[in-house]
């Protein structure tokens, strides 16, 4: 649904301020629909904050963009955290003879996260 990006950031503005140098994540599996796509739009012309995609990338180049501008998050971000996984969906492993894929990566997404900010501590600590 495009549209709902600008009044979700407006929103967002009213309470926090957003500067060139803050970083916005955005996390969407298929990175395919209209909404995250605009959310890094967005974030990018409001002063140029840094976007950072956490995408499963092989599942979203098998995806068409359902954003008029016909392209996937993983596209337009700045920086891209691929979450890898097996085929379609959300889940890390396929279980031979089970017709379903199995696992949920919520898990693998914060241990990604959390070695990703801990990187960026560590490099504004050092610099």
């Amino acid at each position: 649904m495009e549209g709902l990006a600008e009044a979700l950031l407006v929103d967002y503005e009213r309470k926090c301020i957003l500067e060139k140098d803050e970083i916005m994540i955005i996390i969407s599996n298929s990175g395919r629909n209209a909404v995250p796509i605009e959310i890094c739009l967005g974030a990018k012309d409001r002063g140029g904050l840094t976007t950072v995609a956490v995408t499963s990338v092989s599942f979203s180049r098998k995806l068409a963009s359902r954003h008029s501008g016909g392209k996937n998050l993983y596209e337009i971000a700045d920086y891209v955290l691929d979450t890898g996984g097996v085929g379609f969906g959300d889940t890390l492993v396929a279980v031979p003879q089970q017709p379903a894929q199995v696992r949920a990566r919520v898990d693998h997404h914060g241990s990604v996260l959390d070695e990703y900010f801990n990187a960026l501590r560590y490099r504004k600590d050092t610099s």
